[in-house]
Order: C-alpha cells, then sequence, then structure tokens
C-alpha cells in the first residue's frame, strides 16, 4: 500500500501522483545536490487541511486495523500512516487545491511505537494522533479529550468484534478480548494492567491483538474528534472532579510538592482519605 518511490523529481512526482494518490515512501531522494530544489516541493505553512466533508470514522477504525496487520506494525507508525494517508486522499477526492500530506514520508512515529523506543511512556496511538492533530492546528483543542478518552475508557472496545477482516492468516470473524480502563495516558501503565487483567504476558500474541484493536479505536475516535471540530461542532475537556482538586493545589505558586501534568494522581500516588482517594484495582 504504501510503496517506496526513488529518485523522483518534483516535476514527475507531481504528474504522476495526481497531488494526492503517493504512497508515503517519496523520502529516499537523488544525492545530486543540485537537484535538491528540482525535487523537494515547499510545503505550505501550518495548518493543514482537513476534508470538508469530514472522514468515515468505521472505515478507518477498520483500515488502521488492516493497515496494523500487513503494511504498518507499531502503535504510533500505523497510527499517523494510516490518518496522514486518509486525510491526504479525502482532499484529493474533494479536488482541494492545496494538499500536502501525500508529501510527507513514511517511516514518521516509528520511533514511538511502545511508548518512545520501548520505554513505555505515552502510548504511541497517541503520540501519533496528536501530531496529526499539530499538523491540522488542533493539538490543543482535542489533544485533551483524546488522552482523557484513552485514560477513561474501556479498550479495546467491541467494534471490531464480528468483522472478518480481509488479511492473510485470518478467516473467522474477530473475537471479544478483554477491555480494561487505564486511568493514564502512559504505555506502561495501559499494557501492564490490561495484560494483568487478561492473564498473559506482555510478550503473548493476545497483548499484541489488543495494541492493534487499541490503535483502530484510538484512530477511529481522532477522526470522529476531528469530524466534529471541523464540522462546526465545540469540543471541550474538564478535568475529573476526582483529581481536579489535587492539580488545583499542587500547582500553586507556592506549594511544594508541586507537580506538572493532567493525569489521574491516584494511578501512581497513594494517599490517606480526605486528603485524596483510594481506588482498588484488580491486577495491581
Amino acid at each position: 500500500m504504501y510503496a517506496e518511490h526513488t529518485n523522483v523529481s518534483r516535476r514527475a512526482f507531481l504528474a504522476t501522483a495526481g497531488g494526492a494518490a503517493v504512497g508515503f515512501e517519496i523520502a529516499r531522494l537523488p544525492n545530486n545536490v543540485a537537484q535538491a530544489a528540482d525535487v523537494l516541493p515547499t510545503l505550505p505553512p501550518l495548518p493543514w487541511p482537513y476534508p470538508a466533508g469530514g472522514l468515515n470514522v468505521e472505515d478507518l477504525r477498520r483500515t488502521a486495523y488492516k493497515n496494523y496487520k500487513t503494511t504498518t506494525p507499531g502503535c504510533a507508525f500505523c497510527t499517523t500512516q494510516t490518518l496522514i494517508k486518509a486525510i491526504g486522499d479525502g482532499l484529493a477526492q474533494e479536488g482541494a487545491a492545496i494538499n500536502p500530506w501525500p508529501l510527507l514520508p513514511s517511516g514518521l512515529y516509528k520511533y514511538a511505537n511502545g511508548g518512545v523506543v520501548g520505554w513505555g511512556t505515552i502510548c504511541g496511538a497517541l503520540n501519533g494522533a496528536i501530531a496529526v492533530m499539530d499538523l491540522l492546528g488542533v493539538h490543543g483543542t482535542l489533544g485533551e479529550p483524546l488522552m482523557d478518552y484513552f485514560s477513561t475508557a474501556e479498550l479495546p472496545t467491541n467494534a471490531l468484534v464480528g468483522w472478518t477482516p480481509d488479511v492473510a492468516g485470518l478467516t473467522t470473524r474477530l473475537a471479544a478480548i478483554p477491555a480494561t480502563v487505564s486511568h493514564s495516558p502512559l504505555c506502561h501503565n495501559s499494557v501492564s494492567h490490561w495484560a494483568a487483567v487478561a492473564g498473559v504476558p506482555v510478550s503473548s500474541a493476545l497483548k499484541t491483538e489488543r495494541c492493534v484493536r487499541l490503535v483502530a479505536d484510538i484512530v477511529a475516535k481522532t477522526v470522529d474528534l476531528l469530524n466534529i471540530h471541523f464540522s462546526g461542532g465545540k469540543i471541550t475537556w474538564v478535568m475529573p472532579a476526582t483529581y481536579a482538586g489535587c492539580y488545583t493545589c499542587h500547582t500553586e505558586a507556592t506549594m511544594v510538592p508541586s507537580q506538572q501534568g493532567k493525569m489521574d494522581c491516584q494511578e501512581c500516588h497513594s494517599t490517606m482519605p480526605p486528603h485524596g482517594y483510594n481506588r482498588k484495582r484488580n491486577g495491581r
């Protein structure tokens, strides 16, 4: 799906690609420095455009699943490439005058798989999705609702249960698998808690399947938020009352200890009531 193109001049690229339906691999360019100006198209300033008619949420959920299983494995890699191609294709179908999305090289955000080179920090799906939001100029508006969704929803959802993917080796309908609430945007917390509840090691095939479906869910939620925003809807995020007080107090100018962040405090910190609240969780 994302074929590599080599020795592509700007003139040839625009003539053959139509400005839209190109694979993501356009990063390998001629080594002739003198040709660089001819080879590299000029990207427009941010923010970049989004299809006026929006994108199909469920189609993109399934596309993300199939991409992960075939051409773009990895949470961050699959998320970015699926969204980038969908937005570019959508603009092309609408005949948009400006469509820089097909000019982005493939491989973007491979480093963020597994919570940034496997370190379990922010989930790669979130990392990649919010990067795309940044190109659209809406990461500040939509990034927080997406982070909150990841942290508070039971994931993966059952949206793909009963569907038979058109993927080699998969001949039966997808069955339900365990779902958990991570209470955190961190890969470490999300995966470790899910694996404990599911009763499997993180090296298991079931855990991989869980992450594939999670990517599909985050791509779908991202598209849903983008569709609402770009159709004139208003999306706001309010910090949950369960820890809003913690955040308010521990970010005051004179407070020590102070903190930076908007995550659920009790995911990592234990305090005695009435200072905080305690949440007992299976698998911890």
